[in-house]
């Protein structure tokens, strides 16, 4: 699993694509998406994820901009967002099947800074509300003032994350300060820590801001997969396009309406939808799957994967 909080990936939607094309996450967990409900998730994702939203301008009656998490979980595992109606919080709740009938609970979450005591109780006691959860495993950016010595109880909001934690019994693995020598990026879980390994990531989606480290969590638990021996996916297939066409309705298009946009962010994804638009009319799509078989040896999984293509 990866976790980063992006500090914005509208203007970074190109890079962010690439590298998630480029990686074998099977969770995928951000905090400051920065995105609006305009924008639609595959400028992000290709089609081998189901992806969970909760944006700013869906979660706050506030028009600042910024905030909003998203997951994204592979298609081939179990999973279902949770709702929590009434809580007015940037935060998102996944179920994921394990094995043997067990099932964790996946948060992630976002403070904004100077967030009140509030907020963060409200967050803390929702969990009280849920079924019960094998696992429990909490991401995100809680933007509180932890430095090396964690339960620093003169901080009210840290005391009521101290006592959070002790009653559902769960550890911060997160262990790669920040530029400060701060954690704003917590993990949280109930997992044990002989099946559990948080590091900071090799592989980022986005250069990484300074203030947040991208952390990579590995744990010896196996998710049910929905279909062990393939998962299809499509994806254009630009070998069989009619470029021609394609030439005649990019020729087409008036590009001036970019130029009605305050927003430099509006107008990048304003021409992308555009690309979008022409390439579903010209390019047929290819499926492809991929056969996917997994091996347990000592609570670590190991995958073997061959990428096949369909006609």
């Amino acid at each position: 699993m990866l976790y980063q909080n992006v500090r914005g990936s509208r203007t970074k939607a190109v890079e962010f694509y690439s590298s998630v094309a480029s990686v074998e996450y099977d969770v995928i967990c951000i905090t400051e998406t920065w995105l609006c409900e305009d924008i639609d998730s595959w400028h992000l994702f290709d089609d081998r994820y189901l992806v969970y939203r909760k944006d700013r301008g869906s979660s706050s009656k506030s028009s600042r901009r910024g905030g909003g998490v998203l997951v994204a979980i592979k298609k081939c595992l179990s999973s279902r967002k949770l709702d929590v109606p009434g809580l007015d919080l940037e935060a998102i709740w996944i179920s994921l099947k394990l094995n043997h009938s067990k099932k964790m609970l996946l948060c992630v979450v976002y403070f904004p800074p100077s967030s009140h005591v509030d907020s963060y109780v409200k967050f803390f006691d929702c969990f009280e509300g849920f079924e019960f959860f094998d696992k429990i495993l909490i991401c995100g950016d809680f933007n509180l003032p932890i430095y090396d010595d964690f339960y620093d109880h003169n901080n009210p909001i840290v005391s009521e994350l101290s006592n959070f934690m002790n009653l559902f019994n769960l550890g911060q693995y997160n262990n790669i300060l920040n530029c400060n020598n701060k954690y704003l990026d917590l993990i949280l879980t109930n997992v044990d820590f002989n099946d559990i390994s948080v590091g900071h990531s090799d592989s980022p989606l986005v250069p990484e801001d300074k203030h947040h480290p991208a952390l990579s969590v590995s744990m010896g638990l196996v998710p049910v997969h929905l279909n062990k021996r393939n998962v299809n996916i499509f994806r254009f297939d630009f070998k069989r396009a009619d470029f021609l066409t394609m030439w005649y309705m990019f020729r087409e298009i008036d590009w001036n309406f970019l130029l009605d946009f305050n927003d430099i962010n509006d107008a990048v994804f304003s021409f992308y939808n555009s690309l979008y638009d022409v390439f579903s009319s010209t390019i047929p799509s290819k499926k492809c799957y991929f056969e996917i078989s997994f091996l347990v040896l000592n609570g670590n999984q190991e995958i073997n994967k061959k990428e096949s293509y369909g006609p």
